[in-house]
């Protein structure tokens, strides 16, 4: 697909066509206008799919070429960019068949999800008018229904299979028998989640997502003569039910591996599944909540398929580390070589792929019961170590994945080695360092507090005490830094610099950079280079 990217100041466009992972995306060309009367010129001479349109430009603006759009090319979408966030805009743009209205700063990842949107439903219009002209489509409501009684049975709320069959009889129309033979009376489910999404795709969820996956589920199926129904579940967990002659654990398998892949190379999501053997379809039901307990139970996700029936699946036992060398260790203050021999457990941990969540709520409860332990036999209770030194939130969540028992054990060590220095740096002092290391990162307050292990408003409070700036301003004030020297030492372009200093959106940098500076970054540049003066 084709886009184009509209807006009077050459700086934005600049950004929006450096700072997008447009490679990331299905878009083949990327067209620059900087007026109404030039984007025309283009949309006249070029095959245009996606328009990015800034609505406040002069002569005219983003909306009234929105009109002569509808007219001249009314299959392209519309994504309207203003830096006023005005409700009778929107409600204009939104009237007029705009397909999204975004308010700048948007961060890049934000204008890319909605130029994703926009392309899948540029792709899902273009399928149902090709599917409607041979009178093969069937369109979305059809599609939800299946779903909806799909998922409605397989949780007990319609229990009579032989109801289903004679539903999916009709869908599958001349595939199924009419006698709804034997062999569809078996079927093979995965039950599914989607537990990762690139920046790209984060924001495609809902309907929109259910709507995606099934048609590249019953395509892949398609093609290999299996029938495909999908249904979704709480957030992000699905179940693919496989029906007919073919519909074998193999060839179903065979068949998500390919969409698990596809998921992975074109959607930019990461799936991980669980298949069952071919079962009766009256046991769906049952073989869905196994799948369902199992799933909730296994805390390691990787981009793959297992087997319900893997034997293996139940022999994950808990082996506990050596805790009596690790408080060996800690009382003749070798610290950092008792933090590594928990992280050597922890890192074979988590290369169990089937690793369940009361492994690690059992070594939880060891571990902390040494770190209690040590605390006693220095006088310090539990609650002051952790008061307004860590936030409780990650206690809790610390037994839901490894990685979040690495941030635990490597707190506990680290207060365990400054309680025995009797100094200790301030979570100011160490968010600060945090800052400087990840400068050019696009740093947030969470990943502060996750790093420093403090309460967010606490850290806020402290940080705004002692540094006499707030943290939002201090980190901005230091990216500022860095690319006020890059602007006056480089070549580099002002949005590659933005990138460089961890800003997502390029209009924020150049509005930040000309509220802390006084002038733009280009003329704080040209300033710069005439002067000779370096920053």
């Amino acid at each position: 697909m084709n886009v184009l990217i509209v807006d009077d100041q050459p700086d934005v466009v600049e950004g929006l066509k450096d700072g997008v992972k447009w490679k990331e995306l299905p878009v083949k060309e990327i067209y620059c206008a900087c007026s109404a009367e030039e984007a025309r010129e283009l949309l006249e001479k070029n095959k245009i799919h996606i328009v990015l349109c800034d609505i406040e430009m002069p002569i005219e603006n983003g909306l009234e070429l929105f009109s002569w759009m509808q007219r001249q090319c009314p299959e392209a979408k519309c994504i309207f960019l203003t830096s006023h966030a005005d409700f009778l805009y929107a409600q204009k743009a939104l009237k007029l068949g705009g397909f999204d209205y975004l308010v700048q700063p948007a961060p890049y990842e934000d204008i890319a999800a909605s130029v994703l949107r926009a392309a899948v439903q540029i792709e899902a219009e273009r399928k149902s008018r090709q599917s409607a002209s041979y009178g093969q489509y069937v369109n979305k409501y059809k599609e939800t229904l299946d779903s909806t009684i799909l998922r409605e049975y397989l949780i007990g709320h319609a229990g009579d299979p032989d109801k289903l069959l004679r539903y999916f009889g009709m869908f599958f129309d001349d595939r199924m028998e009419s006698n709804l033979n034997d062999s569809y009376s078996l079927c093979t489910l995965v039950y599914f989640h989607v537990y990762k999404k690139e920046a790209v795709s984060e924001k495609i969820d809902g309907e929109l997502l259910l709507f995606i996956l099934q048609n590249v589920l019953m395509e892949l199926a398609a093609a290999k003569k299996l029938c495909a129904v999908l249904c979704h579940h709480e957030k992000g967990f699905f179940t693919a039910c496989f029906l007919g002659e073919k519909s074998d654990k193999e060839n179903a398998k065979d068949c998500f591996r390919e969409f698990i892949r596809v998921a992975k190379s074109r959607m930019y999501l990461h799936i991980f599944a669980c298949i069952s053997e071919r079962i009766m379809l009256g046991e769906a039901p049952a073989v869905y909540t196994r799948c369902r307990e199992w799933m909730k139970e296994c805390i390691n996700r990787y981009d793959g398929v297992v087997d319900l029936s893997d034997s293996t699946l139940d022999e994950c036992s808990y082996e506990a580390p050596d805790f009596a060398q690790c408080r060996m260790r800690i009382k003749t203050g070798k610290y950092k070589e008792a933090e590594e021999l928990l992280f050597e457990y922890l890192e074979k941990l988590s290369r169990v792929r089937h690793l369940n969540r009361k492994i690690l709520a059992y070594f939880q409860q060891d571990f902390l019961q040494m770190f209690f332990n040590v605390l006693h036999q220095n006088s310090v209770s539990a609650h002051d170590a952790f008061r307004q030194n860590y936030d409780m939130d990650l206690l809790w969540k610390s037994a839901e994945s490894t990685r979040e028992m690495f941030r635990l054990v490597h707190f506990c060590i680290t207060y365990l080695e400054e309680l025995n220095e009797n100094g200790t740096d301030s979570p100011v002092k160490k968010a600060c360092a945090y800052i400087q290391k990840n400068i050019h990162e696009n740093i947030t307050r969470s990943d502060i507090v996750k790093e420093v292990y403090v309460n967010a408003d606490y850290l806020s409070r402290v940080f705004k005490k002692e540094m006499n700036i707030s943290l939002k301003d201090y980190i901005i004030s230091e990216k500022l830094k860095i690319a006020a020297s890059m602007l006056s030492n480089t070549d580099l372009s002002v949005s590659i610099i933005a990138v460089n200093v961890g800003f997502t959106n390029f209009s924020y940098f150049a509005q930040v950079f000309k509220k802390f500076y006084q002038i733009s970054p280009s003329e704080y540049r040209e300033k710069k280079r005439g002067t000779g003066q370096n920053s």
